[in-house]
């Protein structure tokens, strides 16, 4: 019975913890950084975020590229970038740093060395039904009239 509690109190922790960590992730991503601040200033970012008006389909298991990038096009390696999938954050990039929602943890990246040319596309891999929705890329400290574009992920069985 013991070792039961245990268990149980682990699992506690585990979920505690990485909630938190996702929690600070997001107040950190909230925050401007002076870097940030000072590209404002300088007239930089005037950028505008833009998605796919076609719908990206991918098949269980496989990967898919949601299309996202800056025009004209601005580096944001430095930037925050937030990819939300119905409104949900599923993963954030600031500075290297990536946080990303537990049901797509491992699952999602960024193409780092196209970030320098505004490329912010997520790649999603081993795909799952859930995934399906709508997404929204965006570059919240942009200081422009575009911060956010959209891309639909339809999943199917098979092609």
């Amino acid at each position: 019975m013991r070792w039961k509690t245990i268990i149980c109190i682990g699992v506690i922790v585990f979920i505690v913890f990485n909630v938190f960590n996702f929690v600070l992730v997001i107040m950190a991503a909230t925050t401007v950084s002076k870097a940030e601040q000072r590209e404002r200033r300088e007239g930089h970012g005037q950028s505008n975020v833009t998605g796919s008006n076609e719908t990206v389909r991918a098949v269980v298991g496989h990967d898919a590229t949601l299309p996202c990038h800056l025009e004209p096009p601005f580096d944001v390696t430095t930037l925050i970038v937030v990819w939300k999938r119905d409104g949900i954050v599923v993963h954030v990039h600031r500075n290297g740093y990536v946080a990303q929602h537990e049901n797509f943890r491992n699952r999602t990246s960024l193409f780092h060395d196209e970030m320098a040319k505004g490329n912010i596309s997520l790649k999603l891999t081993n795909v799952t039904k859930l995934d399906e929705g709508n997404y929204t890329c965006q570059v919240p400290t942009l200081q422009s009239k575009v911060m956010s574009g959209n891309v639909t992920l339809i999943v199917g069985e098979c092609i």
